[in-house]
């Protein structure tokens, strides 16, 4: 990611929001399921799918943003972010 970049900012803020999104309903739907409410399941089986579905588009713009600028980042966990193979930022 590149600290500069706002459509990098933006997509990682996303992206985080879906994912924090999909493990929150997943929590629900266990939680529904161990109690056999299957009323609520059946209500949150289509949040969880929609829920994948956001984070796999938020994800695949982001590869899609990657490739058309030339940023490579590894796992955020590093804090690096290349472009043609050398370090353009680090953060923790």
């Amino acid at each position: 990611m590149d600290q500069n970049c706002e459509d990098c900012r933006h997509l990682w803020r996303a992206y985080a929001a879906a994912t924090s999104d999909y493990f929150s309903v997943d929590a629900q739907l266990q939680a529904a399921a161990g109690k056999d409410n299957f009323e609520a399941v059946a209500l949150l089986i289509p949040r969880l799918e929609a829920s994948e579905e956001t984070k796999a588009a938020v994800r695949n713009a982001l590869r899609q943003h990657e490739e058309e600028t030339g940023y490579r980042c590894p796992p955020q966990s590093t804090g690096l972010c290349f472009r043609g193979g050398r370090v353009l930022a680090f953060s923790v």
